[in-house]
């Protein structure tokens, strides 16, 4: 069988830790006993009451009450989930928690309900993690997790055939891949005819993907564009594509035509953010001009409405005390440090702007109304 390579104008700079809530990041966790009496502090010890605390930064007291829950035999579908949700929130802060940790909670979440798309998704994106550190390894078991990754996601589109997120995951899989690896042009192909049936802009999404080589990303936004004139989806991608060009001149007009229209597209700004701070990851040289921009538009992000959530906003403010700490400014970088801390413990250790699977409500389906590609930082 012939090698299929994967395209390098694609994966000029990969975000190793793009899939948000997706991914992989790997440092320090504190243990927690499930022992803990948490009767006496909450009145109610649920699932709802353990992803309440974690959204206020409370994830310690949140993880204690969801081992408690478990140790006690009163462990559901839900209580898996929500714990898997959870450890991969420690994982990314920054937590010594294993993908296959969190991979363990999850499939027993769906032993326990099999029916439950948010439970699938969870697994399908916690094994793509796993077999997305393996393809950037280079190691050996690689196609097994892929595999195993792919079959995950085939169930959930099987529980829900217009979850379009997930299938656009299986179009850039089964398109990028190489064959080895488990790539195979012909199901990129069949995914994005179902898409063409129910949902344009993913369908567009897929045709982005399945591009010629010839065609750049900005012309294909652009064409896609004259068809769908004003689309605030086609408007955000294009902006994006410019982007990823270091075009900061054509991006930041549209993200902002966006984000008048659209506030909840704010997080655009924060993208614009990440633009500059990876000027300086690749060229150090440029920090005394990008630095300064990269903070102005932290704080900008921080000044708009509506205000962020908590691990949002620890992000961005982690990102600020990062600057500082670069630019020699330790206790401003120290107290900015502690005030993200305090809001998340464990916020996002990745590059990439959080997203929101594992911070929207037990349960809820995940939906974006978008993909983000996982071989591209913007």
């Amino acid at each position: 069988m012939k090698t299929i390579k994967l395209r390098k104008s694609r994966l000029a700079h990969p975000d190793f830790y793009r899939i948000p809530a997706r991914l992989l990041a790997i440092i320090f966790i504190l243990y927690l006993p499930g022992s803990f009496d948490l009767s006496a502090q909450f009145k109610e010890e649920s699932v709802q009451v353990a992803y309440e605390l974690r959204m206020k930064g409370e994830t310690r007291y949140a993880r204690a009450m969801l081992l408690k829950l478990i140790d006690q035999e009163q462990a559901d579908g839900m209580v898996h989930y929500e714990f898997a949700r959870l450890k991969m929130a420690q994982m990314m802060g920054g937590g010594n928690v294993k993908i296959g940790s969190v991979i363990n909670s999850a499939d027993q979440a769906v032993k326990a309900d099999s029916g439950n798309v948010a439970f699938a998704y969870t697994e399908a994106s916690a094994r793509f993690g796993k077999a997305y550190r393996a393809i950037m390894e280079e190691a050996e078991n690689a196609k097994k997790y892929v595999d195993e990754a792919v079959a995950c996601f085939e169930r959930v589109l099987a529980l829900k055939p217009d979850y379009h997120e997930a299938r656009m995951q299986l179009v850039e899989f089964y398109y990028a891949l190489p064959e080895d690896m488990g790539g195979d042009k012909e199901k990129a192909a069949k995914h994005a005819r179902e898409l063409e049936k129910m949902d344009w802009f993913f369908a567009a999404q897929a045709g982005e993907i399945m591009r010629p080589e010839e065609t750049s990303r900005i012309d294909y936004w652009q064409e896609v564009s004259k068809e769908r004139t004003g689309d605030l989806r086609v408007k955000k991608q294009l902006g994006l594509a410019y982007l990823e060009k270091g075009n900061l001149e054509e991006a930041r007009p549209v993200f902002e035509e966006v984000i008048q229209s659209d506030p909840s597209c704010n997080t655009l700004i924060l993208d614009l953010a990440r633009h500059h701070l990876y000027q300086v990851m690749w060229d150090r040289s440029k920090a005394e001009v990008e630095l300064p921009l990269a903070e102005a538009t932290l704080r900008e992000y921080l000044s708009l409405e509506p205000e962020p959530i908590a691990p949002l906003k620890a992000w961005t403010l982690s990102n600020l005390a990062r600057i500082k700490f670069f630019s020699g400014q330790e206790e401003e970088g120290k107290q900015l440090m502690a005030k993200a801390k305090t809001l998340d413990p464990f916020f996002s250790m990745a590059s990439d702007v959080p997203g929101l699977e594992i911070y929207i409500p037990p349960g809820e389906l995940y939906r974006s109304g978008e993909y983000s590609s996982f071989l591209r930082p913007f």
